[in-house]
């Protein structure tokens, strides 16, 4: 089992994992979802997840161009500004898939989904090099 199939599992069992310092992983669970086998797992792959738990470690060195297509799909709460209408946001992920999310209403959680991570400014430019795209 890979980390991101074991991150997977875990989430499918309701079970959370977060970092706790440099080198300790604590979870909160439902009772009777963790099992010895899991914890085995965790311990097996403790340094793979705590790198995978780490905030902004799941920026690639190369961003993947933004080239307008028409498979590209934004989130509703993408506001004019920049900002989600929801949560008053400005950070966005775009998904491999070609969906740009808002990271604070739904942080990403499996990190091999994003292909970049945009501020604001660069979320308003792909929404407006899109609508561009579709009217031609």
């Amino acid at each position: 089992m890979t980390p991101t199939d074991l991150l997977a599992e875990l989430k499918r069992r309701g079970i959370t994992l977060r970092p706790e310092g440099a080198d300790a992983i604590r979870y909160t669970a439902p009772r009777g979802a963790m099992t010895d086998e899991l914890r085995e797992a965790i311990r097996a792959h403790k340094h793979e997840l705590l790198r995978l738990l780490a905030p902004g470690e799941f920026r690639r060195t190369e961003d993947p161009p933004l080239l307008p297509s028409p498979n590209v799909t934004f989130a509703l709460s993408l506001q004019a500004d920049g900002r989600c209408f929801l949560c008053g946001g400005s950070r966005w992920w775009l998904s491999r898939y070609g969906v740009l999310i808002c990271a604070q209403c739904h942080p990403p959680t499996v990190p091999e989904l994003v292909a970049r991570y945009l501020n604001r400014k660069e979320a308003v430019e792909l929404e407006r090099t899109r609508t561009e795209y579709k009217s031609a």
